[in-house]
């Protein structure tokens, strides 16, 4: 069987990806139980329009709220 090339990171290293990029998240316990619940990579589905296609940010005061 071969090795998966990449490491499995925590909910709470994937967010810090996300405040990395711009994104602000008020409330870090609120945003991992959401992300726990729907899932990382469908949340960055649905975040695509949300980044700027030339810089790989965030626009300003997009935020993790609820």
């Amino acid at each position: 069987m071969k090795n998966y090339p990449k490491a499995i990171r925590s909910t709470q290293d994937l967010l810090i990806a996300l405040q990395t990029k711009g994104m602000i998240i008020p409330d870090i316990s609120f945003a991992m139980k959401i992300t726990e619940r729907i899932g990382y990579y469908r949340l960055r589905g649905y975040a695509f329009h949300l980044i700027d296609e030339k810089t790989g940010y965030f626009f300003p005061n997009t935020s993790f709220d609820s």
